[in-house]
């Protein structure tokens, strides 16, 4: 099943039910610029009970094959002390067009936008940065842009257009999206986001080598001290040449 076809079902499970759905999007960055995607889909105690309805179970009726099928690794269903349910999926991603595309997957391309790694080396410091662009303000279930989707509900008996007004009016009350971006210095920025809203976060951070600056400053400690050698031993040298040319004897030490 397409990813994008995955989500839509979920949505269609638990908000046409009057239920609530949270996701949290968690991006980790390493110094190296790879990292690791994660996603926390939490169905709240009423959603399961309805999703569970009639004998079914939530694996069964919330196929997130695609997901598998694209490399993402898939939690099992946990279940929480409220009642709730959760299951967690994770990515590696190797770089800024691979993160893109991993968060692209996630949400088939309506909400997640302008993804950017940056890595910026110097002498001394070093910064990391990764961000994401949040734009809620026209989620919706998009059914039509579906042809198969559509056909499987048409067969089913449903209208669609009617399903599709009625999932972006229901989802404004049941769905909230937390995102988090972590630098490699373990710097964190959050926020939650509710459909109508929008926002860039971003996650920066710095390190100090002070090994290297230390080493430099021993260096150019070392160069200093070689420079006066040299210039002390020519000043020497010149004395020595300028007493000769004057006819003075000088008297040197025999080396043996």
């Amino acid at each position: 099943m397409p990813l994008r076809r995955a989500l839509v079902l979920v949505v269609l499970v638990v908000v046409l039910a009057g239920c609530r759905v949270d996701v949290s999007v968690h991006v980790v960055l390493r110094d190296d610029g790879t990292g690791t995607a994660s996603a926390e889909v939490t169905l709240d105690a009423e959603a399961v009970q309805r999703t569970e309805a009639d004998g079914r179970t939530l694996a069964g009726a919330i196929r997130l094959d695609g997901f598998a099928d694209a490399g993402w690794e898939v939690s099992a269903w946990q279940r929480g002390d409220d009642g709730s349910a959760s299951l967690e999926l994770a990515h590696e991603f190797a770089n800024e067009a691979e993160l893109r595309r991993r968060l692209s997957e996630l949400d088939g391309g309506a909400v997640f936008g302008d993804v950017k790694v940056v890595r910026e080396r110097g002498l001394f410091r070093s910064r990391d940065e990764v961000s994401v662009d949040v734009d809620m303000r026209e989620v919706g279930a998009r059914l039509l842009d579906d042809e198969e989707l559509v056909a499987s509900l048409q067969a089913a008996g449903l209208d669609v257009a009617t399903l599709d007004q009625q999932l972006e009016a229901e989802l404004r009350d049941s769905l909230r999206v937390n995102v988090t971006m972590e630098a490699p210095d373990e710097t964190v920025t959050a926020a939650e986001l509710a459909p109508g809203q929008r926002q860039s976060v971003a996650a920066a951070g710095s390190d100090f080598n002070g090994d290297r600056a230390v080493a430099v400053v021993i260096a150019g400690i070392l160069l200093f001290l070689g420079l006066l050698l040299y210039l002390a031993a020519s000043a020497s040298s010149r004395r020595t040449r300028a007493r000769e040319a004057d006819g003075e004897t000088v008297d040197r030490t025999p080396l043996m």
